[in-house]
């Protein structure tokens, strides 16, 4: 079986946690429970399924990381955007204050 994981690269986030819990089920579940044999499926072709998996697991987590990244700085800039609005409002003198 040949794998591209070069494809992976190009995927968003929510197919990667697909193709992430996908593999995790294929490699980690029991096989007694299975109606099919997976068996001889994992020793074929269980590197592969671990290797998808780790770098699907990795961007994921990339994916993660920047998604918080981004929504903390856009935080601090709304405070800062609001500390200096209330700077500015708290030093105006008493005619800017009429107006």
């Amino acid at each position: 079986m040949n794998f591209d994981i070069t494809k992976l690269l190009s995927l968003s986030a929510r197919t990667l946690g697909a193709i992430s819990i996908a593999c995790a089920f294929l490699l980690f579940f029991l096989a007694t429970i299975l109606p099919f044999s997976i068996s001889e499926f994992r020793k074929d072709n269980g590197i592969w399924l671990f290797i998808i998996l780790v770098v699907s697991i990795a961007i994921w987590v990339s994916y993660f990381i920047k998604w918080i990244t981004d929504s903390t700085k856009e935080k601090i800039k709304t405070h800062k955007t609001w500390k200096t609005y209330k700077y500015v409002l708290n030093n105006l003198s008493d005619d800017e204050k009429l107006f």
